[in-house]
């Protein structure tokens, strides 16, 4: 079975509802498979986007989940809620959160942010995830500089997962550039209970601008055992 992989642009300051619980439910007769997630943060004022993506010759759904920010504004945050993968379309809710505590939210012409994303399954289970995190000066057109950059995985070690491969953090940026990227590839695994599923991020990357604002983008997929009963979610600050 192949995991649903979607193309999607999902611009700034929509906002999110926060669903309770993280309980599986299928719709037969029309293919689609939906999810009840729990997140851990708060969100409001919700919006569902129904995003189209492109099979694959492998029969997997091609495509990315692009999310923008303005700095000094909330967090921006996008949910799976529901998938089909007969149709490469997904549900998906996006909107805003709270900023993560202990960071600055903008200062003059420096900023800190990153962007993460984690698949959870039915349990509330965190099982991976790949976060990228940059800081960087700007002057209102360019990034001026990069001063740190790193990549932060995370794994449930306990249930099995663990990480296959791993480019680490990678940084493509020059002075006198409108933006920097930090990006990741990394793919975990788990053998554990069904025999083998795999998640991939190909990549996982936060974008800094010169002007005030920044981007993540995620092309994240599962492939193996299971699959259908896992989502994902993304927070960008």
């Amino acid at each position: 079975m192949v995991r649903l992989r979607l193309i999607s642009v999902l611009t700034t300051m929509v906002l999110v509802l926060l669903m309770p619980t993280a309980v599986q439910a299928a719709d037969p007769g029309s293919g689609w498979i939906y999810f009840n997630p729990h997140v851990p943060f708060t969100v409001t004022n919700g919006t569902e986007t129904l995003l189209q993506g492109t099979k694959a010759s492998d029969g997997s759904c091609r495509g990315g989940l692009t999310l923008r920010h303005e700095m000094g504004q909330p967090a921006v945050v996008a949910i799976e809620v529901g998938a089909n993968p007969s149709t490469c379309q997904q549900l998906i809710e996006v909107g805003s959160a709270p900023a993560p505590s202990g960071l600055s939210p903008m200062a003059s012409g420096w900023r800190s942010g990153y962007f993460v994303t984690t698949w959870v399954d039915p349990l509330d289970l965190q099982l991976a995830s790949v976060q990228d995190s940059m800081t960087w000066t700007y002057d209102g057109t360019y990034v001026d500089s990069v001063s740190s950059y790193s990549e932060t995985l995370n794994e449930d070690q306990f249930t099995g997962w663990y990480v296959q491969s791993d480019s680490g953090a990678v940084l493509s940026w020059a002075p006198h550039q409108y933006s920097a990227t930090v990006y990741s590839n990394v793919t975990f695994q788990n053998y554990k209970f069904c025999g083998g599923t795999t998640i991939h991020f190909q990549p996982n990357s936060f974008t800094a601008y010169g002007a005030p604002r920044d981007a993540g983008y995620v092309d994240t997929w599962a492939t193996g055992c299971d699959t259908n009963l896992i989502y994902y979610y993304s927070y960008l600050w």
